[in-house]
C-alpha cells in the first residue's frame, strides 16, 4: 500500500514542469540532469500558470512558504534562488540545441504530467515556455 500511496503522490500536480523536461531529459546524447530542468523551467511555468485564477489563489500560499509579501512575484523569487545556488539560467546554457524544441513541446502534450498542470496547457504554450527558458 504504500509503494502504491507513494507512486500516486508522485503523480500529483507535477504538471508543466515535468512535462516539459521530461522529454528534454529523453535527449540522451545531451545528458541533462532532471532538477536542473525543472529549476530552469520552473520560473517560465510559474510566470504561465499565473494567468489562471485558481493558480494565482495557489500563489499566495507559495509567498507565505518562502517569506515573500503579497503580490511579490514568485517566478522572479525562483529565478534569484537558481542564480544564487549557481543553476543554470537558460536551457541554451545546458546544451539544449534550439532545434529541438517544437519537438518537445509536442511530446510534453503527451507526458503523463501534462494534466495535472495548473492551467490547461497548448502544445504553443510549451513552445512559448520553452522560448522563454532558451
Amino acid at each position: 500500500i504504500a509503494a502504491m500511496m507513494g507512486a500516486m503522490a508522485f503523480q500529483k500536480g507535477l504538471g508543466a514542469v515535468h512535462a516539459l523536461s521530461h522529454p528534454l531529459g529523453a535527449l540522451r546524447e545531451f545528458k541533462l540532469h532532471h532538477g536542473t530542468l525543472n529549476a530552469v523551467l520552473l520560473p517560465h511555468v510559474l510566470r504561465f500558470n499565473a494567468g489562471d485564477e485558481a493558480a494565482r489563489a495557489k500563489y499566495d500560499g507559495l509567498r507565505r512558504a518562502t517569506g515573500l509579501a503579497a503580490g511579490d512575484d514568485v517566478a522572479n523569487f525562483i529565478t534569484q534562488f537558481n542564480h544564487r545556488i549557481g543553476m543554470p539560467r537558460r536551457l541554451s546554457e545546458m546544451g539544449v540545441p534550439s532545434q529541438v524544441l517544437p519537438a518537445i513541446a509536442k511530446a510534453a502534450m503527451l507526458d503523463h504530467t501534462h494534466a495535472t498542470n495548473a492551467r490547461p496547457a497548448t502544445e504553443e504554450d510549451y513552445r512559448a515556455i520553452l522560448d522563454a527558458a532558451y
